[in-house]
């Protein structure tokens, strides 16, 4: 009898029917169970799901956003089907595993890893096109041995896995998930201005940090090297008749339907600091014909916060330059 633990992946969904299908293609390759905490989706991506005998999903039916609640759903279902020897795998529907990862050290590693290890992959972003890549460090914790540990959760931005003080942690070098993201531009635009709202809403970052983290001017700055997509990373995949590089790139998104709930809902005003603005949110709403007032932001305070963060960026650049150590050609 095989004492190979069971790979259980834990994945929230809301209107990802344009990746669902590759992710899980390839994931019913590797797991054992695929747990989807839907939150509504009506795009088809259910009936996605239903396709693949692997797959359970969980009706995430909370109406605010609320990462807690979500992987505590995931967590718990994921412990009560597979009470044996588990590796939890938390991956989104964009976060797909390269297809030389099965057969590496790395996965036997894995496989073989104590409970409670922490297990950390590289998430290289495909960007703006599955054919470009920008590298990351292996700080991805996409992976956790599991012990029963508690999970320690937040509303946004959570950790997704238990993340036990003093754990062990291991990581992959040679186990890659790529991350679709950023091969859709705009809607990671969406995904940083609905960000933005929420955290407007729940008081999480004040102005400066929402300002820092959800700039547009670096919603697309590659933060890495950027350089070819390896072709390994695909190949075995499309061996198996996986498409895994053609993007369906359908608009409205829903995070930015969900922002135009949220000035909606707590008045525009409220928002006209944030780094919202460079999306005509009148004319959305007469698009979407959705009822209620929005004033958007007077177009000079935009403009002079732009200008303002445009020069604050330079100077955090400049400033992190200088900190570099010099180093001296002998």
């Amino acid at each position: 009898m095989s004492d190979r633990p069971s790979i259980v992946v834990l994945t929230p969904l809301k209107n990802d029917a344009w990746i669902l299908r590759r992710f899980l293609e390839v994931t019913t390759v590797f797991a054992d169970r695929i747990l989807i905490a839907d939150q509504g989706s009506t795009d088809g991506g259910l009936e996605i799901c239903r396709q693949f005998a692997k797959v359970t999903v969980i009706d995430n039916s909370a109406s605010d956003y609320d990462e807690t609640s979500r992987q505590q759903l995931l967590l718990s279902t994921a412990r009560a089907l597979v009470p044996q020897h588990r590796i939890l795998m938390a991956l989104d529907a964009d976060e797909i595993l390269a297809a030389n990862a099965p057969g590496s050290q790395g996965w036997q590693r894995l496989l073989a890893a104590a409970p409670g290890t922490i297990v950390l992959f590289e998430k290289p972003n495909l960007y703006l096109s599955p054919f470009n890549c920008e590298r990351r460090p292996p700080d991805f914790p996409g992976a956790f041995v599991d012990d029963g540990s508690p999970h320690r959760a937040q509303r946004i931005h959570s950790p997704r896995l238990p993340m036990p003080d003093g754990a062990p942690r291991l990581v992959l070098d040679d186990v890659k998930v790529l991350h679709y993201a950023l091969v859709r531009p705009e809607a990671q635009k969406a995904k940083f201005r609905m960000y933005a709202a929420l955290e407007n809403v729940m008081r999480t970052k004040s102005l400066y940090w929402r300002r820092r983290y959800y700039w547009s001017g670096r919603v697309l700055q590659a933060a890495g090297p950027v350089e070819p997509t390896p072709r390994e990373w695909f190949m075995n995949w499309e061996s198996l008749g996986i498409d895994m590089t053609s993007v369906e790139d359908v608009q409205p998104y829903w995070q930015d339907l969900a922002t135009l709930d949220l000035l909606l809902q707590h008045g525009s005003r409220r928002f006209w600091l944030d780094d919202l603005w460079e999306k005509d949110w009148s004319r959305f709403q007469r698009e979407q014909a959705r009822p209620g007032k929005l004033i958007p932001s007077p177009q000079a305070v935009t403009t002079l916060l732009q200008a303002g963060q445009r020069l604050l960026e330079s100077l955090a650049g400049a400033t992190r330059r200088l900190r570099r150590p010099h180093r001296t050609t002998k």
